[in-house]
């Protein structure tokens, strides 16, 4: 009887152990958030999380909020704002490629960046080649910027061109089409 009751309570505490040490981990107490986490809405978080289960290395910051005349693909990810957020972005790790994620304070994806360095797609490229820019230098981080939300799925290409001390951001459509050309310097 002894020996029951004994071994009763080994699988109760081997089974306590366990699941803390598989599902203690999912869990962030609000105290191990780190300050930009705190700030950001939940359900932001929740649908980042959702959307996104095995993102490594998520970090967050405000975004301001954009000019109206902005179109969603043209969000800047890497500015951040001191003032209150409009929008909140995520850069993130996933499947050994980087990610800048940014939503609004409803939870609502706006626009997903994923940088890239492999080759353009043909459409694109025959663009550049053929347009004012040709002549210039294309930086070799690019950019595929996708909306997915109720207006549609969409993706635009953003380049880095450069010529002496002038540097322009061109955005273009899958089929090759200029949508903006942005000077940075």
């Amino acid at each position: 009887m002894k020996t029951d009751i004994f071994k009763l309570f080994a699988i109760a505490a081997m089974s306590i152990v366990f699941t803390n040490s598989t599902y203690g981990q999912r869990l962030v107490k609000p105290s191990q958030k780190s300050e930009s986490e705190k700030m950001i809405p939940v359900m932001v978080s929740q649908n980042f999380v959702n959307e996104y289960p095995t993102a490594v290395n998520a970090e967050w910051r405000g975004y301001p909020t954009p000019n109206v005349s902005s179109e969603w693909y043209e969000y800047e990810p890497s500015k951040q704002s001191s003032k209150p957020s409009a929008y909140y972005v995520a850069e993130f790790s996933e499947l050994q490629s980087d990610y800048k994620a940014i939503y609004a304070a409803d939870g609502s994806k706006i626009a997903i960046h994923r940088l890239f360095i492999s080759e353009l797609p043909a459409t694109v490229l025959e663009a550049v080649s053929k347009g004012m820019y040709r002549d210039w230098s294309l930086a070799p981080e690019k950019e595929e910027i996708f909306r997915n939300n109720a207006q549609g799925a969409m993706k635009v290409y953003r380049i880095k061109m450069s010529k002496e001390s002038s540097q322009h951001n061109l955005f273009y459509s899958e089929d090759g089409t200029m949508l903006m050309d942005k000077t940075i310097q």
